[in-house]
């Protein structure tokens, strides 16, 4: 059992990648700069998630602000910095979720989201995949964005999401079988 005496205590030069022969790693040594870099480097893919679950640039920035400042507040439970994607990536998709689950209770539509909406279906030059991938549900959405778009294996999916592997395959498979049948549609349509 390790006694207080021999934890030291946070030191922000330290380096902050330790290895087993060294101090354990603490997240609450974790200085800004440190931070703020990590969290530069996944800023696209957090992005991409958001808006492949939220599908609107104003959600997606605010779930990103909200995720990082979550990230920021709970930095002392990080692990390891190995960690720090998957795990900024598991609070942004909760992130999300909360605001999917605040938009449901919400009974109206935004003027702008509806405009924007509008604007859209005007726009002729809009990939038919792109808009198929919109009308998937959140969380097939964000599967094949990670994993098509980012360029993510199955496990790191699931790592990503918080999810068993079996369970980010079925979602992939079902989101597979209906981006054929839209996609088939929007084919012969063209015909």
């Amino acid at each position: 059992m390790t006694s207080m005496s021999t934890i030291e205590p946070c030191d922000a030069s330290a380096d902050i990648l330790h290895d087993e022969q060294r101090r354990p790693f603490r997240g609450d040594c974790v200085d800004a700069m440190t931070f703020q870099t990590e969290a530069m480097q996944h800023e696209r893919l957090m992005y991409h998630i958001s808006w492949s679950m939220l599908g609107n640039n104003e959600d997606c920035a605010d779930a990103v602000q909200d995720a990082l400042m979550r990230t920021w507040q709970k930095k002392a439970t990080l692990k390891s910095m190995d960690r720090f994607r998957p795990w900024l990536m598991m609070i942004l998709t909760n992130t999300c979720k909360d605001m999917l689950r605040k938009r449901k209770k919400q009974r109206f539509v935004p003027l702008e989201d509806a405009m924007a909406v509008a604007q859209q279906d005007t726009q002729k030059d809009l990939l038919p995949l792109m808009e198929a991938i919109g009308t998937l549900k959140p969380e097939m959405r964000v599967v094949i964005t990670l994993y098509y778009l980012e360029g993510n294996s199955v496990e790191e999916v699931a790592e990503i999401l918080s999810l068993p592997t079996g369970t980010v395959k079925s979602r992939m498979s079902h989101a597979r079988r209906k981006l054929s049948i839209l996609l088939q549609d929007e084919w012969e349509g063209e015909e």
